[in-house]
């Protein structure tokens, strides 16, 4: 259901299981690794701008489509909130789906 924009599309579903179920945001927890990745490798300090640049960029971008899903999903997307990490896992505790 990812799309550029964040919107609600028809038949829209809250997906919560396979990597949704260990962080909200999958796929920009893995540009964000890849970003991290690339800075460490690079030994270039101009990395470190755009490693924070897309860091600020994708918090953003995931907070606007929270507000689109919990307006969506209304309690079931607040309950899913409550049991899953916005952005990094946190592998001490453990994910209920």
């Amino acid at each position: 259901m990812w799309s550029y924009a964040a919107v609600a599309r028809k038949d829209h579903e809250l997906r919560t299981e396979g990597p949704y179920s260990v962080t909200r945001h999958p796929i920009y927890t893995g540009l964000i690794g890849m970003l991290l990745g690339t800075t460490l490798l690079s030994g270039r300090s101009q990395w470190i701008l755009l490693l924070i640049a897309g860091v600020v960029l994708l918090v953003r971008k995931a907070a606007r489509e929270e507000r689109v899903m919990a307006s969506v999903f209304g309690k079931a997307y607040d309950k899913y909130r409550e049991r899953t990490p916005r952005l990094f896992p946190r592998p001490w505790k453990r994910h209920r789906v």
